[in-house]
């Protein structure tokens, strides 16, 4: 069975791609840390791609422009997010972004 494709339309903007990394804060915050890029797109973010990195997973909450770090949990294939106040100071991870 095939996937089902929703594709973007390109309404006359040329999309923007933008690659780039950023570094953890030393407590992370519940919810997330803040990836403000919307300066590189001031027509608006279409999604933002960050690569695992040290046994983190991450992902980007459109509605927030913020980066969640999950990691795997006890039961494999569950993934949860990290706890508040860790330290991920040492995490600078990858990303690419895509908007106009």
């Amino acid at each position: 069975m095939a996937a089902n494709l929703n594709p973007i339309k390109n309404y006359g903007f040329a999309m923007k791609t933008l690659l780039g990394s950023f570094t953890f804060s030393d407590e992370y915050t519940t919810g997330g840390e803040a990836l403000n890029i919307s300066k590189y797109f001031p027509k608006g973010v279409l999604n933002v791609i960050v690569l695992p990195k040290d046994g983190y997973i991450f992902e980007y909450d459109k509605a927030t422009g913020k980066v969640l770090a999950k990691v795997t949990d006890a039961d494999p294939g569950v993934l949860v997010e990290v706890a508040a106040d860790t330290d991920l100071s040492g995490i600078t991870a990858d990303f690419m972004a895509l908007g106009y």
